[in-house]
Order: structure tokens, then C-alpha cells, then sequence
């Protein structure tokens, strides 16, 4: 995730995540859309870089739940119940 003073990148967040699925989802179905995802998420932290153009920080809450509300979007909210950040740090 890029964070921006005056449309340059200051430094970046790097966010691993994981998604919750449950039980009975298919888990094929779902790998098979990772690209689709991989592409749309890194749209998005983009529009959320620009949107927050300036910013001292990064609230990852509002980012996990953006991040969220898009997979569910693209996937279906009954195949993914939740998404979690494993890990992150600062480049």
C-alpha cells in the first residue's frame, strides 16, 4: 500500500492477508479468482493511496474493511466470511 505526500510516494505498507471462507466453500472456485483479486485489491489500495494523499498514516482498519467489502463484492459474501492481516511492515 503506497502512502502519498503530493502524488510521490513516501513510503509503502506491505500487508499479507488471508481470507476466511467457510466450511463448504469451494476452495477451488476461489483460487481460481486470486488474480482477478490480486488485480483488483492493488486498484484499490492505489484509489485509497491517492483518496488519502498526505496522510501520516494508514488506518488499517478502514483498509481491512474496504479490502473486504471488494473481495465479498467480486466473490460473494457467503464465500468469504472474513479477511485478516497476517502480517505487516513499512518499506
Amino acid at each position: 500500500v503506497p502512502l502519498l505526500k503530493e502524488e510521490r510516494v513516501k513510503k509503502y505498507i506491505v500487508v499479507m492477508m488471508s481470507l476466511e471462507a467457510p466450511p463448504e466453500a469451494d476452495a477451488g472456485a476461489i483460487t481460481h479468482e486470486v488474480p482477478r483479486l490480486n488485480d483488483a485489491l492493488l486498484r484499490e489500495v492505489y484509489l485509497l493511496a491517492k483518496e488519502n494523499d498526505g496522510a501520516a498514516d494508514l488506518d488499517m482498519e478502514a483498509l481491512r474493511a474496504r479490502l473486504l467489502a471488494l473481495v465479498q463484492a467480486m466473490l460473494g459474501d457467503k464465500k468469504i466470511n472474513g479477511l485478516y492481516f497476517t502480517g505487516v511492515s513499512s518499506l
